[in-house]
């Protein structure tokens, strides 16, 4: 990191000024925006105004905090301001991260970054290792989130800066917290609250508590935690609706499990529908997800089926919401965009420099035709041009070659969603099946009965997130490329777990699933490339199956250091014309299966291509309603370069 300018610059002073007059964040809220209604307000003075009150409503509400970081960056970008752009990117990047749109808030980050390198600013870089820091838990990376909250640490520790000095040491001891290191999220998560008591931030002393009392929890001190999430509430209450939302429903939460251990069930109750209201009401789903479900934990202690039922259907909803934005947001690629968007910035500064050099040349013929009679000085002019063309010259070929670059990676990009699409709707059928049946048969189960289908949707979810893990990290090779892993792995683990996942969706169309392997058998090459393959031929076989049909899988230890799998279907088959085109990336949109089941067309473009990249082949027999077979074939071991 840059050695710290000494320069604060308003921001950093205005901030500091406002603590001394104004004990409460709302406060300090109040008398930002009054200040914005001063018509003696300069431009860079309103830009780091704009900026502060992003900053402040970040702990409080992220839509006004939005649309005060867009104004700022607005009137920074219009005023030329570069400092103003790179502090408005800076809080703009934390924002969106909070919303969870990885893509933009990194996008911002890394432009904040850059300016702040520019500028030598040290204090401001330090401010973006907080933001990649936030954005690195959500994204549950705790190793980078530990290593961006540490390096803004030890910059505010060294610098003395209370405020920011405190909100460190918040973040990274709820980075150790999160990480399973007690002792020292502790440590730093006392030495946080001690700061922010003194200062008033009581937003940043909100987060601090419930990290407190999270610790406490976990170490099963549950009075000692008690009095940490009663102080959130009150804080909670005092602010108003400039309360941190987050602490206070994670303390209402807690507050009902102590109220529970307790024996208190009026409390509990009480404390439950208080987190179902703040969640409602500022759309926190995960939060909203967990309190229908203790709702209908607690009705179902207390004999009210009903109630509880109805629980469960808002519970239901809920978690369907909350995974179609998860899945949203998975399925950009944040680092992939990241790298089009620079290349896109590198390719823009290469044409303003053509253009440039373009009209430089023009104005250089001009003199030549006026000064003709020079010869020493037509010389030099000619020299020159033909030293400038050369250079155009280069750069039109460096552009042109970014532009395939760039439409390479947005092919690879459509691909890839397609592929999303079809490969994951099996899957996410399965999961709807289960919730299904455990809603609309609670009344009938037993415990054991909801404690069995819990399981089994569990497992379902992870295998869900497994294939959506296996589809991006292909994408993220293809954006990339990054060589293919190869190691050597389990053929019997990987056909159990393509069993797992399938079992359901072929009992529901009632097609009886084998998998034919009696001995372990292990395989070289790519394990995330070959479990596509054979998931992708395994649904396709279960697409193109009627009813009470037949579909298996079964292993064949060849010569010669070969290992054959075969997915065999007794489904509707194909034509020589089909069969013709199967592999081709010009074959026809994908045929419909036997229920109307949709598909992206490129499953199998994929599969012939990772078969080749795993230095396997794959080969089809089939005839028009005598069913199918794919015949896959990998080697045991590495084979020599």
């Amino acid at each position: 990191m840059p050695k710290p300018k000494l320069r604060l610059g308003l921001p950093l002073i205005l901030f500091l000024n406002l603590l001394v007059v104004a004990p409460a964040r709302g406060q300090i809220v109040d008398s930002l925006e009054a200040r914005l209604t001063h018509p003696g307000l300069s431009t860079a003075e309103r830009t780091e105004t704009l900026y502060l009150l992003s900053r402040e409503l970040t702990f409080v509400d992220l839509d006004r905090a939005l649309s005060y970081g867009e104004q700022s960056l607005k009137l920074a970008q219009n005023s030329g301001d570069v400092r103003g752009m790179a502090y408005a990117y800076r809080i703009l990047g934390s924002i969106f991260s909070k919303k969870e749109d990885y893509f933009l808030g990194m996008q911002s980050l890394h432009r904040a970054m850059d300016l702040f390198r520019k500028d030598n600013d040290s204090i401001g870089l330090a401010n973006c290792y907080i933001s990649l820091g936030h954005i690195y838990r959500r994204l549950e990376n705790r190793k980078k989130e530990v290593e961006s909250h540490k390096k803004a640490y030890d910059f505010f520790k060294n610098l003395g800066v209370r405020e920011r000095y405190g909100v460190a040491a918040h973040n990274l001891g709820e980075s150790y917290y999160l990480a399973g290191q007690l002792s020292e999220a502790e440590t730093l998560t006392d030495v946080a609250i001690e700061i922010n008591t003194e200062i008033g931030n009581l937003p940043v002393l909100s987060n601090c508590l419930k990290v407190k009392g999270l610790i406490e929890m976990s170490r099963g001190n549950s009075q000692e935690a008690e009095i940490q999430f009663k102080r959130i509430l009150d804080i909670s209450s005092n602010l108003g609706p400039n309360a941190q939302k987050v602490s206070a429903a994670e303390a209402l939460m807690q507050m009902a499990a102590i109220s529970a251990l307790h024996g208190n069930a009026e409390r509990e109750l009480d404390y439950l529908l208080q987190a179902e209201a703040l969640a409602k009401e500022n759309d926190m789903y995960a939060f909203l997800e967990r309190a229908y479900h203790q709702l209908t934990l607690y009705h179902l202690r207390m004999g009210n089926s009903r109630t509880a039922h109805t629980y469960t259907v808002a519970q239901r909803k809920t978690t369907d919401m909350f995974h179609e934005k998860l899945i949203a947001d998975r399925s950009q690629l944040t680092e992939g965009m990241v790298e089009i968007d620079a290349l896109n910035q590198r390719t823009s500064f290469l044409e303003n420099q053509t253009a440039m050099q373009s009209a430089e040349i023009r104005t250089r013929n001009v003199l030549l035709i006026i000064i003709g009679i020079c010869v020493l000085l037509l010389l030099w002019f000619v020299r020159k041009t033909w030293w400038m063309n050369r250079k155009l010259r280069e750069n039109n070929t460096i552009i042109t070659n970014q532009k395939s670059e760039l439409e390479t990676l947005n092919a690879t990009k459509d691909k890839f969603f397609s592929v999303v699409a079809h490969d994951i709707r099996s899957p996410l059928n399965a999961l709807k099946s289960f919730t299904s049946l455990l809603t609309e048969n609670y009344d009938l189960m037993t415990a054991n009965d909801v404690k069995t289908m819990g399981k089994q949707l569990d497992r379902s979810v992870t295998n869900t997130l497994r294939m959506a893990d296996n589809l991006i990290l292909w994408a993220t090779h293809q954006m990339k490329k990054t060589p293919d892993l190869h190691e050597t792995f389990s053929l019997q683990e990987v056909l159990r777990e393509i069993y797992e996942v399938f079992r359901d969706v072929a009992q529901q169309k009632e097609i009886t699933l084998m998998v034919e392997l009696n001995t372990d058998v292990a395989i070289y090459g790519n394990r995330n490339q070959v479990e596509f393959i054979i998931r992708n031929l395994v649904n396709n076989a279960l697409k193109y199956t009627p009813r009470n049909g037949k579909v298996s899988l079964s292993v064949r230890q060849e010569t010669k250091g070969q290992v054959s799998i075969s997915v065999t279907d007794t489904g509707v088959g194909m034509d020589d014309k089909v069969i013709a085109e199967l592999f081709t990336l010009n074959a026809e949109k994908s045929r419909k299966g036997t229920e109307g089941e949709k598909g992206s067309g490129l499953g199998l473009t994929l599969s012939y291509e990772f078969a080749r990249r795993n230095n396997g082949t794959i080969e089809v027999e089939s005839a028009p309603d005598q069913g199918t077979t794919f015949c896959v074939t990998f080697p045991r071991e590495a084979q020599a370069a």
